[in-house]
Formats: structure tokens, sequence, C-alpha cells
């Protein structure tokens, strides 16, 4: 599991559905047909046995590991905060952020604010609005 520094409950789930669980089960309502629930199982059964699970239930177990990882390590929310306001700090002076993966990958990502103009033109006598 990654930890990133804008890390959520909801990020946690959404991994773990992706590297430790798959879909088994999709129980459909007969009228409408749309999913009513679905049941996930651990990818690998013969560590973690036999267990369903529906989404809520994933994801109440996110929460808890993402609770715990902060209650944990209380610098967590430290440093998270500090990568999150030199973000800022270097999106206002419209800098990129710089950072070398340990592979040695340098990778740089740039926010850009953008500005949304109204444009009226005339085709065929009729006005169009774009956006």
């Amino acid at each position: 599991m990654t930890i990133s520094y804008n890390i959520s409950a909801f990020g946690i789930c959404e991994q773990l559905i992706g590297d430790r669980f798959r879909k088994v089960i999709d129980i459909k309502d007969s009228n409408s047909g749309k999913s009513n629930k679905v049941l996930y199982q651990a990818i690998d059964t013969s560590s973690y046995g036999d267990v369903l699970l529906s989404y809520k239930e994933i994801f109440k177990l996110s929460e808890i590991i993402y609770n715990t990882l902060f209650e944990t390590y209380p610098k967590l929310n430290e440093l998270r905060d500090y990568f999150n306001s030199m973000s800022d700090i270097l999106s206002k002076l419209n800098l990129p952020i710089i950072w070398a993966t340990p592979s040695g990958l340098s990778i740089k990502q740039k926010y850009v604010e953008f500005t949304t103009y109204d444009i009226v033109n005339n085709i065929l006598s009729r006005k169009n609005q774009l956006h």
C-alpha cells in the first residue's frame, strides 16, 4: 500500500480493492438489474482465509487503517501538512514540484491555473456561446 501526502480513507479503500481483493459476487436486483451488493474476496486466500466482504466493510477496514496510521505515527500529520504547505507555496510562485523516485526517475509536477473565457460568435446569423 502506498501512503501519499494526501491519503484518505477512501484512497486506502480503493487501494485495498485494487491490490488485495477481487470482486467475486455481484448480487443484482431482480426488478431493475442494478447491483444491490458486491462482495469481495482476498486475492491470497491461503494467507487471509476465505472471507467475503462488502464494499462497506472494506471501507470500514480502510478507516481503521487510516486512523491507526495517524494515531500510531502522529508526525505523519505534520509531514503531510508540510508537504501541502510546500505545494501551496510552489504553486503560488508558479514553480513545479520536482522529486526523484527511489529508482532514479525524476518527476516534475506543475499545477496550472486555467482561465475560462466566454466567446460569442455569429455563424449563419445565429449566436453561439463557447466555453
